[in-house]
């Protein structure tokens, strides 16, 4: 078993992926992890990119899928092929620092613990990285402590969240309803992903580290939804 599964949609996105993928087998300090790629019918290189690497390494996994869907849907696709101890989104245009796979392992694993008090927390998340679409360093931030009204109000999980995937907690979940708001979230559907996970009592759990590489660029999801309204 992995200790962390990375869960890659990617659409049209193939001149970003191929790095993402290198920079994750490459780079990590500690390499037991997976990568699920999903292709949901993309018209672009994605496949192609997917299958080279799924080749190359056993630690890349390749599902394609018939038909266009949203992110959340190809998402929720790769978690159920999943075998990490945890899953961790990974957006095809952002990358991890190389401690991320032994630190959110370590946060988690801890977390988790029965013997912890927060064994109830599902989800965690660190600081971020920003660049521009050339690198460019363009600030950094650390992430506020846990707090339920926080998280309600904005989605300070940020651009990559990890969480659990454990029996339990998989089986408290209702996936027709995860799979019906994935089916109409063409945006956010993470947002509403760690608010659901809070509505079942869970909790989110800060690290106080920068694990994330975020690429602010102006032809993002979350951009082309923030000049639409």
């Amino acid at each position: 078993m992995p200790k962390i599964s990375y869960l890659v949609s990617t659409y049209d996105s193939g001149h970003y992926l191929d790095s993402h993928i290198a920079d994750l087998l490459e780079n990590q300090t500690d390499p037991d992890f997976e990568i699920v790629v999903v292709n949901p019918n993309s018209p672009g290189t994605d496949g192609i990119i997917a299958e080279k690497w799924a080749n190359m390494d056993d630690r890349v996994k390749y599902i394609y899928h018939h038909e266009r869907e949203p992110y959340g849907a190809s998402w929720l696709r790769a978690w159920r092929a999943a075998r990490g101890e945890f899953v961790m989104n990974s957006n095809t245009d952002d990358l991890h620092a190389p401690e991320t796979t032994a630190t959110v392992f370590k946060h988690m694993k801890m977390a988790t613990s029965p013997m912890h008090v927060g064994s109830k927390i599902a989800f965690c998340y660190g600081g971020i990285t920003i660049t521009d679409e050339h690198g460019r360093a363009q600030g950094r931030g650390l992430k506020p402590p846990f707090d339920f009204e926080l998280m309600t109000r904005e989605c300070w999980g940020g651009p990559q969240v990890a969480w659990r995937n454990d029996k339990s907690f998989i089986d408290d979940l209702d996936w027709d309803l995860m799979d019906e708001r994935a089916a109409s979230h063409q945006s956010a559907y993470d947002y509403w992903l760690w608010l659901y996970f809070m509505s079942k009592g869970y909790h989110g759990h800060v690290i106080n580290q920068f694990i994330t590489v975020y690429m602010q660029r102006p032809d993002s999801i979350e951009n082309r939804n923030k000049h639409a309204n």
